[in-house]
């Protein structure tokens, strides 16, 4: 069974926890890449993504 993860737009997954262990930055980034598969499902277990709305930082100057 494979999980695929989308963001709404304006939003980023900043974490993805299988089995209640966060998976690494590598391992994270293959599963929003290529969706996380289970296999050979014959055990419960879990799967969560969570989400964070982007910010983005302006720097100003004023020349005087």
């Amino acid at each position: 069974m494979t999980f695929t993860f989308t963001a709404n737009e304006g939003c980023h997954i900043v974490s993805i926890f299988v089995d209640g262990t966060l998976l690494s930055p590598e391992d994270m980034q293959t599963a929003i890449e290529n969706g996380y598969t289970f296999e050979s499902v014959a055990d419960n277990h879990s799967i969560s993504a969570m989400f964070e709305r982007n910010s983005y930082s302006i720097a100003v100057s004023a020349n005087e």
